[in-house]
């Protein structure tokens, strides 16, 4: 199996303290603390390639929101249906999937893939168009991205339990850059 490669390009700079979420400064020391995580936090994804793509394609996964992942798993958790794992680990890649990233050759560093107006793609009705798929909803794609696999099905839980233990270990980590230790 190709292996999950994580990607950290953080500069050794202090982080001022710039407007807030709604453009204002911040007024509280929780405010900052806030923006300089979430600052941070931006800047670290897991390269994740897709099984059956030879090694050249992949996603570029990142930090979800927790308001974002409490919803998945919410819903989840309330769901009836017998796909309700799949359904949560697919939502969580969609959502962690900031962009879709390529490379001619699995020994060349990972590319993030743009469309003609320079918007990386990621999984939506774009990428499937790009790579003449046929689905028209996410879940879906997600699916025919990973059909190449034995079991599309878990190699998407797979890639999301990878995912799962990146964002942890990632927590921590950031906890403790912004610490200083």
């Amino acid at each position: 199996m190709d292996e999950i490669v994580e990607t950290v390009e953080l500069e050794d700079e202090e982080i001022e303290a710039g407007p807030s979420s709604n453009g204002k400064p911040p007024e509280t020391v929780f405010e900052a603390l806030q923006q300089k995580r979430a600052t941070v936090a931006e800047e670290k994804t897991l390269d994740a390639p897709i099984p059956g793509w030879f090694g050249c394609l992949g996603f570029r996964l990142g930090p979800i929101p927790s308001a974002q992942l409490d919803r998945i798993v919410d819903v989840a958790q309330k769901s009836k249906s017998p796909e309700r794992n799949f359904n949560a680990n697919a939502d969580v890649l969609i959502q962690a999937c900031v962009a879709v990233v390529g490379r001619l050759d699995r020994d060349d560093e990972w590319e993030v893939q743009l469309d003609e107006d320079g918007a990386p793609f990621r999984v939506d009705v774009r990428l499937a168009e790009k790579l003449g798929l046929t689905a028209t909803k996410a879940r879906n794609l997600l699916r025919e991205l990973f059909s190449a696999a034995p079991s599309p099905e878990l190699a998407i839980d797979q890639m999301a339990g990878s995912y799962a233990q990146w964002a942890a270990a990632a927590n921590e980590e950031l906890d403790e850059e912004l610490l200083g230790e």
